[in-house]
């Protein structure tokens, strides 16, 4: 599903591929919060990833569609009122999965990247600045990537590749030529297994680096980054059992990056003081009653150092850590909540400026909300029934008390729970809204352009989207 003004009336339409019938379906907002709905038939046959993007430059959305059932791309170009020119198939050799714009060779022409679900690999057609594209693919040799993305590694301004191939356990940089051919793939062998990267300049030197973990083996490895596109060989720090997340921030009040890594086998939280060359010192290790899934971090008792906040699912429990000020966290307690914590959300509940606590507890089937007392302990918690399998928690206004009301997404009801806060702290009974099957996710935004928050629900069974309008007069 892509959101983009099709008809060019300044509203924001949705288009959404059907993988059983090979059509598009248009739902073209009128304004109001209120959507009609169109069909583009025949566009293939099994229909996957969509994006739109201007492609012969008249100012009017078109799409690219991939099939993969015909192994093709479909492009429909645009013609600003909700109608398509269609198709122009372009043949691949392989089953497609994703599907990026952008300019490769600096002609100001969008060119396209698919990535294979065969082997990973990347394909590249140049764009001809009329909608049409190259019809002679560029492979790129990717060597099974499974994360990619364009960055200018080397500051020639030209596009640069970046990957991590797990079958391989290399992280691979390919440069750009500025004229869609690519370099040798510059090969970075890290651990086994590279499952999550960050990247920033932790050595100062004004050039990206890059830090991964691997599950396999437990590790974090660092890469300083050269300014042209080579990495040096990896430095490793053993982290834990399967690591599962990375955060960095300066905990030690230096000016320099720190890392937390949290690891889901041994139920640790591993913290690293940075150097000013860019090395890492493991400074403690903070073992945990659960299975921390992962780690962030912030101000919760307002002395200007970020802590540590942990979902815990093995005792569904909500862990803190205080940061001293030098780095050094201090534990302070577990705080129980529902069955299976599997999200968290932030906010101020009760209007103290002080950082409060939600998260989603899918096996218990309701939320529970923390308020911070203002130095970072939480006073009991509080348990708000909603519906079956909550799996996502949002914040917003709806109702323009200047309260923040919660939005919960019920995965097993095939519902949303709206709970709107009275400004204490205290949320109201849930009010519950149908959705379709099986809904994922929610968007919070003002979709008929009258200042009020409205709701869009993703619907995985379904294959739909449900659309809340707000029409609270508050």
């Amino acid at each position: 599903m892509i959101s983009t003004d099709i008809n060019n009336d300044k509203n924001l339409d949705l288009a959404v591929t059907n993988s059983d019938d090979g059509s598009v379906t248009l739902l073209l907002n009128n304004g109001a919060g209120i959507f009609t709905t169109s069909t583009l038939n025949s566009v293939g046959i099994e229909l996957g990833f969509l994006i739109t993007a201007d492609f012969n430059s008249d100012n009017n959305a078109d799409l690219a569609i991939l099939d993969t059932y015909a192994y093709t791309v479909n492009v429909l170009l645009g013609y600003g009122n909700a109608s398509f020119l269609y198709n122009i198939s372009y043949q691949l050799t392989f089953d497609p999965l994703y599907i990026a714009a952008t300019d490769f060779n600096n002609d100001n022409k969008l060119d396209l990247a698919i990535i294979s679900n065969d082997d990973y690999s990347t394909t590249i057609l140049l764009g001809l600045g009329n909608g049409n594209f190259d019809s002679d693919p560029k492979d790129v040799d990717t060597e099974s990537a499974l994360w990619l993305l364009s960055y200018d590694f080397n500051g020639d301004h030209n596009q640069d590749l970046a990957l991590i191939a797990q079958e391989d356990d290399n992280i691979i940089v390919i440069l750009g030529s500025g004229n869609a051919t690519f370099l040798t793939p510059l090969s970075n062998i890290v651990g086994g297994f590279p499952y999550q990267v960050i990247s920033s300049d932790f050595n100062n030197d004004t050039k990206q680096d890059v830090a991964v973990i691997n599950q396999d083996d437990g590790e974090l490895q660092v890469l300083f980054g050269h300014g042209d596109g080579f990495f040096d060989t990896p430095i490793t720090y053993i982290v834990g059992k399967l690591p599962s997340c990375v955060v960095a921030m300066d905990f030690n009040s230096d000016n320099i990056l720190d890392l937390a890594v949290s690891n889901i086998q041994d139920a640790t939280v591993v913290v690293l003081f940075g150097t000013t060359n860019g090395s890492f010192v493991i400074q403690q290790t903070y073992k945990f009653n659960g299975s921390p899934t992962c780690v962030t971090s912030a101000d919760l008792d307002n002395n200007g150092y970020p802590d540590l906040i942990v979902t815990n699912t093995g005792n569904n429990t909500v862990s803190i850590f205080f940061n001293n000020g030098s780095g050094t966290f201090i534990y302070s307690k577990d705080y129980k909540v529902g069955r299976t914590p599997n999200f968290l959300t932030i906010g101020d509940f009760n209007n103290d400026k002080n950082i409060d606590l939600v998260t989603a507890n899918s096996g218990s089937n309701n939320i529970s909300v923390l308020i911070n007392n203002g130095n970072g302990s939480f006073s009991n918690v509080t348990n708000y029934a909603v519906g079956k399998g909550p799996i996502y928690v949002s914040v917003g206004d709806f109702n323009n008390d200047t309260n923040i009301d919660l939005v919960v997404v019920n995965g097993d009801s095939d519902s949303i729970s709206i709970l709107f806060g009275v400004g204490n702290g205290i949320f109201q009974a849930q009010r519950t809204y149908k959705t379709g099957a099986n809904p994922t996710s929610v968007i919070v935004g003002d979709l008929n352009k009258d200042n009020r928050p409205d709701l869009a629900v993703t619907n995985s069974k379904s294959d739909s989207l449900s659309v809340y309008v707000n029409i609270c007069k508050g």
